[in-house]
């Protein structure tokens, strides 16, 4: 059967996130989707208390996942078997990459780059970096909301390059961008080891949209009020009135 997944949503678990995990759930039901990784930073609170929420279901599987902020780039944690816990910090928010890395495969789960291209410094050439993941996120809906060079064709040439598993995400941190993106995948059926085998075949097909640059502004203020930043505000505002003007900008040059 074909199935449509959602391999990186974050929920109110997440410093930047704002949406419960049971309207996470909802909203993705909505659209059609059969199959979600709440992937919260740092954290797998959002994805335990998912797979609670639709224990024992037949149509909808919740993924065991987490997105680990690293010195080389965002890792997302997939099918993770337990909790990593012997992470080494370099900050209160990033962990060194081989000990994610080293981590997540103890965990039985699966390392993949989120976004690999997002950020500016990255060569779209490189490819040394991929060596120790299992796979590349090909296609984020954030990724290009506020760049006009694109960053997950970048992602999408090297895993085809390097033969790679992939998959594709949202990054949604408010409702409205769950499901811009999606991985479409054949599996015999819902459960996680038959769709963790489909994602390492490599057969998907993948269909996705950019954010609007609003909503990342959105979740960058809630990160700030949450962490009681509140000197930052003013920068936000700024932030927010750049982000809308992107978003205008789009609507006109689109027509």
């Amino acid at each position: 059967m074909l199935i449509k997944c959602d391999f990186h949503i974050h929920s109110e678990h997440s410093i930047d996130g704002i949406v419960p995990v049971k309207k996470i759930i909802e909203v993705a039901k909505k659209k059609g989707f059969s199959c979600i990784a709440i992937a919260d930073h740092n954290t797998m609170r959002g994805a335990n208390e998912a797979m609670e929420l639709t224990k024992g279901e037949s149509s909808f599987c919740a993924v065991p996942a987490a997105e680990y902020a690293t010195e080389k780039g965002h890792i997302l944690g997939l099918f993770l078997e337990s909790e990593p816990q012997n992470l080494v910090p370099v900050d209160d928010f990033h962990y060194t990459f081989d000990s994610v890395i080293s981590e997540i495969k103890r965990c039985g789960g699966l390392a993949f780059f989120a976004h690999p291209f997002k950020e500016k410094s990255r060569d779209r050439f490189e490819r040394a970096i991929f060596s120790e993941v299992d796979g590349i996120e090909i296609f984020n809906s954030r990724a290009g909301c506020k760049r006009y060079l694109p960053p997950n064709d970048y992602a999408a040439d090297a895993a085809a390059e390097l033969l790679m598993p992939f998959t594709a995400g949202s990054d949604a941190h408010v409702a409205a961008e769950i499901g811009n993106a999606a991985l479409y995948l054949e599996v015999d059926s819902l459960s996680l080891s038959d769709i963790k085998e489909a994602v390492l075949k490599r057969g998907g097909r993948v269909r996705g949209r950019n954010s609007k640059a609003f909503s990342c502004a959105f979740s960058a203020w809630n990160k700030q009020i949450k962490k009681k930043k509140y000197k930052r505000i003013p920068k936000q505002i700024l932030y927010f009135g750049y982000c809308i003007g992107i978003d205008i900008w789009r609507v006109i040059w689109r027509r």
